[in-house]
């Protein structure tokens, strides 16, 4: 009996072995189980509807079924023995006894189960309980925006960091971009549902949406991947002294690579950096006959700073 429950939680079909354990800790006598069982489905349940609604990250999916999955298998240890548990012998009703003794725990399971189950979706859903009672979801809808790199949905480059907004006509909602890259926006209002939103990034950084005037469809089914890059990685400028003298230099190598470009008559210069070269930072030369050879490793080229630099005579 119990390897054979386990089997069933292990391929996924968890509200059979709920059914199952039901039936088998009713006849078994142990309110206790019987109690733990009911919460149990309950949680289930409560998870299969938040799954339903679109209101949980696939982190949330995972811990939430799992959690569910290691309360049961504890269960399933604690019955007596791998047969099926017979039912107890019945007992004679003593006329003395009053008729509800030790009836009154069904009650208390039903009672735990109308507070489990709204309690468990507002957990889910991020509302308070007094909001579930008074029927304020109805009103209002969750959107998760997961933030991401070119390298892909993982590649979550703006954890903590950021804010997502929504502009959605007229109206502007605005998130923080939490630990796991992602910004979720609760309590929107039901007339957005289904709605297209223009999302862009605010950043003390120059982060943009890969395609900005893309527009996302807002539905509580699913979450929105925003491939985001930064921008202002194409060209770097500045001008370059005599160290001695403080005077411009031409002439001198500005490299990045093989990218290059030299200064003018008045030690100015401007290097574009082609697309397959730019990064968040750089490395950067500049050399002249008779100077001494100078790099920097970490220029960024998206902050639009001028980068200067006054070279030193070779001691001959």
């Amino acid at each position: 009996m119990k390897a054979h429950l386990r089997q069933l939680i292990a391929r996924g079909k968890t509200l059979q072995a709920i059914q199952e354990l039901l039936q088998i800790t009713e006849r078994s006598g142990d309110p206790n189980l019987y109690h733990e069982v009911i919460l149990q489905s309950s949680r289930f349940e409560t998870y299969l509807q938040a799954d339903r609604r679109g209101i949980l990250t696939v982190e949330e999916k995972d811990t939430s079924l799992a959690q569910v999955h290691d309360a049961l298998l504890t269960i399933i240890e604690q019955l007596e023995g791998e047969e099926q548990i017979s039912p107890p012998p019945t007992k004679t009703t003593d006329p003395s006894e009053p008729p509800f003794k030790a009836k009154w725990w069904p009650w208390v399971v039903a009672l735990s189960v109308l507070i489990t189950l709204p309690a468990g979706l507002a957990e889910f859903s991020g509302y308070s309980l007094r909001d579930w009672w008074e029927g304020r979801t109805l009103d209002a809808f969750s959107v998760t925006v997961l933030v991401h790199g070119k390298k892909g949905k993982g590649d979550r480059i703006l954890r903590n960091q950021g804010k997502v907004i929504l502009d959605i006509g007229d109206t502007r909602e605005e998130e923080r971009i939490d630990a796991k890259g992602q910004a979720t926006f609760k309590g929107l209002s039901l007339n957005y549902r289904n709605q297209k939103a223009v999302i862009s990034i605010d950043h003390p950084q120059p982060y943009f949406p890969t395609n900005r005037n893309a527009e996302y469809l807002l539905t509580d089914q699913r979450s929105i991947y925003l491939e985001v890059q930064l921008e202002g990685l194409g060209k770097i400028h500045g001008r370059i002294l005599d160290y001695e003298n403080e005077l411009p230099l031409d002439s001198v190598r500005v490299s990045v690579q093989n990218s290059a470009t030299y200064t003018d008559v008045f030690g100015w210069y401007e290097l574009e950096i082609p697309p397959t070269q730019q990064a968040k930072f750089v490395k950067v030369t500049f050399y002249k006959a008779g100077y001494q050879l100078a790099h920097f490793d970490s220029i960024a080229p998206h902050t639009g700073q001028e980068i200067g630099y006054s070279l030193q005579k070779i001691d001959q």
